[in-house]
């Protein structure tokens, strides 16, 4: 399958972002497909 889109970013704010959450989400784009080029937070540190 060709696209013709080569980078996106994904923006995803929320208060108290779990760590859980933040890694089923990266796990859910990888089954899509998606590849991860880089990651940045901002501010706050995951809360276990």
């Amino acid at each position: 399958m060709i696209h013709d889109i080569l980078y996106t970013q994904f923006y995803r704010m929320i208060d108290k972002e779990r760590y859980e959450q933040m890694r089923e989400e990266l796990e859910n784009l990888k089954v899509l497909g998606v590849d991860i080029a880089s990651i940045t937070c901002y501010e706050h540190k995951s809360y276990s």
